[in-house]
């Protein structure tokens, strides 16, 4: 699938905590592409020559573990840039677009729901894990989910202001913390980080925020 779009790269240069903009958010930047991401997907920018104005002027592949941009008058030992992804994406739901003369863009769906610390194996310093926004909005969530998040969320506040809960109410803390390091947290075995969980606003870490519903859930269907 292509859209319209190219750009020329360097040499990568790097940082060590995730970009804020909208090209690196959760990303980062190099001299030859910029990448951002949330927990499903990543977008990727790709500088290139201002005489690139149309799709066919490009030859793009994008395999499960590995992409590669080249000039389609090239062969194909020449390339713009190419590169082996960290992680797995879903081949089937990735395309690429031109913007003519300035960049090209490949939007990447992840083939499981994690936190990427590199765009690529090689050649990118990894970012800091700790400087990415983990957070997914509510609305992103289920209605079942929304209504247990704004539960809990309440249940906190009522600690916070000192105000006496049910015994059967659960500490919202603790099932967060637990959340934080269960089997198929982008998150484990990292030190839980309460400045993490924005409960004062409508995003708190999906991964987590997931996990403590589904905590919560079982520890009242086993009482």
């Amino acid at each position: 699938m292509n859209s319209e779009t190219e750009s020329t790269n360097t040499s990568s240069g790097v940082a060590a905590t995730a970009g804020k903009s909208s090209d690196n958010y959760n990303g980062n930047s190099t001299d030859r592409y910029s990448w951002s991401q949330t927990i499903h997907d990543l977008d990727v920018k790709i500088p290139i020559l201002s005489h690139i104005r149309k799709g066919k002027d490009l030859s793009v592949s994008i395999k499960t573990d590995s992409f590669k941009v080249r000039l389609a008058a090239q062969p194909e030992a020449h390339s713009i840039i190419s590169g082996e992804f960290t992680y797995p994406v879903n081949k089937d739901d990735c395309y690429w677009s031109l913007i003519p003369g300035e960049t090209v863009s490949l939007f990447l769906q992840k083939s499981k729901d994690r936190w990427w610390t590199a765009l690529l194996k090689t050649g990118e310093e990894p970012i800091n894990p700790m400087s990415i926004e983990a957070v997914i909005p509510m609305h992103d969530l289920q209605q079942e989910e929304q209504m247990k998040v704004q539960e809990l969320m309440w249940k906190q506040e009522q600690k916070e202001k000192m105000i006496p809960v049910t015994p059967d109410e659960k500490n919202l803390e603790s099932i967060l913390k637990k959340a934080w390091d269960a089997e198929g947290s982008p998150f484990k075995g990292m030190p839980y980080d309460p400045g993490m969980v924005k409960m004062g606003s409508d995003k708190i870490p999906g991964d987590v925020l997931r996990a403590a519903v589904e905590a919560s859930e079982n520890d009242e269907s086993s009482q």
